[in-house]
């Protein structure tokens, strides 16, 4: 297949095919920025003898037909084509390496691995298969397991001479997810690519990060004219060099992936919930993703913190660590890795240090159990069930029936005292006529009598909010202990009148975590579409 010298080049890099991949070597005619499609160096036991050969030509030919297809994500059609070109030369590698990509933007991690573990089984020189193995292995939900077979194909890969750009892209790639940095310079020093500035890149960047920052921001002017995202990121790192600035992340690292860099990208697009299966989140890959979304700032950070607070890979924890020790960085991103840090027991209070309002402080934090089964008192007996479902009923259908309502609730609780909640449903229809005084005696007394009912104190806290009595309001919330164990409907009350709280405060790096919190809990609550005035 024929690539036009002005169409642009299939690597990616956003510059004509003519200006880049045409001059890296001679024979470019079937490049692709995924794999290279002529095959690697003689290894072991070399190809067929000649590209004459019929069934070698139409594994190649194939081969370059799906390539694409896999630049399109056109990725079913894609599969089949390369295992058209694995049937016609099984000894054809480049197709078997493609497959498996297919299959890993597919997020079909076993099959990818399965499938490059075969490639790799053709006794020849592969790195870019052992590279992609790398990288395949820190999607898989098993630490120990994973990081030793990644760690050898690694090896593998850099002890390989590689004669093809795209092989040492992707080791340069995989190499940087394990943070090897020497290894990327020892690795451009022997290659044929090495001022490549799509490589010059990785290269700069390992520089940094080991400080050789002389040497980092040569590779770094080179790697300005690759494409995006690199040269956005050379072009911004350049700047902080000569500044002497530092990164302002997590491990105040230089980082070499964006997030949408560090994830398949069909599974990028997917839903959160997609992303929280179990062996994403067993996996080093939800850790790197994670990270590099704090890093990426505020906007995104939140995301990140939710996504280590879901993970669990032992590096989760590590990282959680760290942020909650971090002195850079708002207060909030503090307290909530705190808060997220998995180990304690719920409600052991085992205190932290952490570095809030500019000095260290000891601070407690608690976890609580969300039960969907707990219950805060007997049910109704039978004789008042119906009229305590009805009064319910009459409140969510519209809060005008408030003064019908309250009847109901008064007789229920009247005669079956141990029933509080009909006394505290009673002072919400109090408060739904305006009777804020008489509806907080109710409340309070509750509260006296039941403290862990949260219920009570979530509407407690809103009618303080609602009046403006802000210093009240947080005296309360500082001296208020939230029950260890309740149900997820009490907890989702609590959080909202936190919010509402937070709101009127106007402390926006405190609405930030609660928010977040309600929408893992509860994502499609018809509150969270409103503005965050009305709430």
């Amino acid at each position: 297949m024929r690539i036009e010298p002005y169409s642009p080049c299939p690597c990616g890099s956003g510059k004509k095919y003519k200006f880049c991949c045409y001059r890296k070597k001679p024979d470019t005619a079937s490049f692709s920025a995924t794999f290279h499609v002529a095959g690697e160096p003689v290894g072991t036991a070399p190809l067929p003898p000649s590209a004459a050969d019929a069934g070698l030509r139409t594994a190649m030919d194939l081969n370059v037909k799906g390539n694409e297809l896999l630049h399109r994500l056109e990725l079913d059609e894609a599969i089949k084509i390369f295992q058209q070109a694995y049937a016609a030369c099984a000894d054809y590698t480049p197709a078997l390496n493609n497959l498996a990509l297919c299959y890993f933007q597919k997020y079909e991690i076993e099959k990818a691995i399965e499938t490059q573990q075969k490639a790799l089984a053709v006794p020849r020189s592969n790195p870019f298969g052992q590279a992609s193995l790398a990288l395949y292995c820190r999607y898989l939900p098993h630490p120990k397991e994973q990081k030793q077979l990644a760690e050898d194909a690694l090896r593998r890969a850099l002890e390989m001479h590689s004669v093809s750009f795209d092989s040492v892209l992707r080791t340069c790639k995989s190499v940087a997810l394990y943070g090897w940095h020497q290894e990327i310079l020892t690795l451009l020093e022997t290659s044929d690519f090495g001022r490549n500035e799509s490589l010059a890149f990785y290269g700069g960047v390992a520089a940094a990060n080991l400080g050789e920052y002389e040497r980092a921001a040569k590779f770094l002017k080179i790697a300005q004219r690759a494409g995006e995202p690199a040269n956005a990121l050379a072009k911004r790192y350049r700047r902080m060099l000569r500044d002497h600035a530092v990164p302002n992340t997590i491990r105040g690292n230089w980082p070499y992936f964006t997030p949408d860099e560090l994830i398949p990208l069909p599974v990028y697009g997917m839903s959160q919930q997609a992303l929280r299966d179990e062996v994403f989140t067993h996996s080093i890959a939800a850790v790197d993703l994670a990270e590099s979304l704090v890093n990426a700032g505020e906007d995104m950070a939140d995301h990140g913190l939710t996504l280590l607070g879901e993970s669990q890979h032992p590096a989760a924890r590590e990282l959680l660590e760290i942020i909650a020790r971090s002195v850079t960085g708002p207060d909030a991103r503090r307290t909530r890795a705190a808060m997220l840090l998995k180990g304690d027991a719920p409600g052991s209070g085992k205190p932290q240090d952490l570095w809030l309002k500019g000095k260290q402080r000891s601070v407690i934090t608690r976890r609580h159990t969300l039960n969907p089964d707990y219950r805060f008192c007997p049910d109704p007996p039978a004789k008042w069930a119906k009229l305590f479902k009805d009064s319910v009923e009459l409140m969510q259908q519209n809060p005008a029936n408030a003064p019908i309502a309250a009847e109901g609730f008064k007789k229920v609780f009247t005669n079956a005292p141990e029933v509080f909640p009909a006394r505290f449903n009673y002072a919400t229809t109090l408060l739904a006529m305006g009777r804020f005084a008489e509806a907080e005696t109710i409340l309070r007394d509750i509260l006296r009598e039941h403290p862990t009912y949260l219920f009570a104190a979530s509407a407690l806290l809103r009618i303080m909010t609602r009046q403006g009595r802000m210093d009240e309001a947080r005296d309360w919330l500082r001296t208020y202990e939230p029950p260890e164990e309740t149900h997820p409907d009490a907890w989702l009350s609590w959080l909202f009148a936190q919010l509402a709280y937070h709101v009127k405060q106007g402390d926006r790096d405190a609405v930030r975590p609660f928010r977040d919190m309600i929408m893992r809990l509860a994502p499609d609550h018809p509150l969270l579409d409103k503005p965050e005035h009305q709430l």
